[in-house]
């Protein structure tokens, strides 16, 4: 069975969009305006549906403006594991608060880019297939030749179904040119998947940058002259101007290791630059424009962080597209023999 999706938006045009997308992926959808009518339509057959787009601004049927946030409780009672996607134009704080109390898998702020409607969707269908996919269990381990090439794509050492689907996941999200965020634990090979985002985006041919915020962990300063730059003399040290990082992209990629490290006026700051596609030296009073793709890495428990308050969630939720959770080995252990024999190679080829 494939997974179809279910559209809710008052708005004709949004609508629209919608469906020329996904008769352009041959997609089946279901298309929803009012808000009395989205659980009807959902509880006719539930499991049948991978993903929910939701406008957060709905009208009723007496045409009056309704929140969907209290229809967010229901839809997951119906399908616990569709990939739900709020959509709005609203960027007030107020909402994201509310948003990030909701199990909401990814929201988007209008209007949304056509190619990221396609990578969720995609997602989505990854995620339907594997809760509710007809494959046998021999099957789901045998890498087929678009699971091979997806890994040749990114560049790794692997042998697990797993690993292919991030991978797959990985080289479609680099062609959005939407901030990555990768999650996992020392070790998993987070700087490899960055390259691969890069190598595999149209910003290919500029710099990839690498910086890892926990190098300057005791300096928010220093690290805020690493990512925006300083003008001579804006603190002790600063003898020249110095060009940050997001300057040195010029085109390219800036990959933030261990994100969670940053301060929260560091954070503050860099949510700044990805909404307005500026920076500010330290020191300096002009600003002054930059283009660069952003991938970051974090630890696990990021998303714990962002409910204690010690991580902006506006800047989470900016950064995160889908769940791109690199899986440790002792997860994947039909990665295990690929690599054994991967360094066995490399150590005959030394001697």
């Amino acid at each position: 069975m494939k997974g179809k999706f279910l559209i809710v938006d008052d708005d004709q045009a949004i609508r629209e969009k919608f469906k020329e997308i996904l008769e352009d992926m041959d997609l089946e959808a279901d298309f929803v305006s009012t808000y009395e009518d989205v659980i009807p339509t959902l509880k006719k057959a539930p499991h049948s549906y991978a993903g929910l787009f939701l406008d957060h601004n709905l009208k009723n049927k007496d045409g009056k403006s309704v929140e969907s946030l209290s229809l967010v409780p229901t839809i997951r009672e119906y399908n616990p594991y569709l990939v739900l996607v709020m959509i709005s134009g609203d960027k007030s704080e107020d909402n994201l608060t509310k948003w990030l109390h909701l199990n909401l898998s990814k929201f988007f702020y209008k209007p949304i880019k056509t190619a990221q409607i396609k990578a969720m969707c995609q997602y989505s269908l990854t995620k339907f297939d594997k809760e509710f996919g007809s494959t046998s269990v021999i099957e789901s381990h045998v890498l087929t030749e678009e699971d091979k090439k997806a890994i040749d794509d990114v560049g790794i050492v692997a042998g697990s179904k797993d690993m292919a689907v991030l991978c797959k996941d990985v080289v479609r999200l680099s062609k959005t040119d939407t901030s990555v965020i990768l999650i996992g634990e020392t070790g998993t090979g987070k700087e490899l998947f960055a390259k691969a985002v890069h190598n595999n985006s149209n910003r290919k041919d500029k710099p990839f940058l690498v910086l890892n915020c926990s190098s300057y962990n005791s300096s928010s300063e220093l690290l805020e002259s690493e990512l925006f730059g300083h003008m001579k003399g804006s603190f002790t040290g600063a003898d020249k101007d110095k060009i940050g990082i997001f300057e040195q992209a010029n085109g390219g990629t800036v990959f933030l290791d261990e994100i969670h490290h940053l301060c929260y006026e560091a954070q503050a700051k860099l949510l700044r630059v990805l909404q307005e596609n500026k920076i500010r030296r330290v020191g300096d009073y002009k600003e002054r424009p930059v283009d660069f793709g952003l991938v970051c890495a974090g630890k696990p428990e990021l998303m714990d962080m962002v409910k204690r308050e010690e991580f902006l969630p506006d800047l989470y939720y900016r950064i995160f597209f889908i769940d791109m959770t690199i899986p440790p080995l002792r997860e994947r252990t039909d990665d295990i023999i690929p690599l054994l024999n991967h360094f066995m190679k490399q150590n005959e080829n030394k001697a």
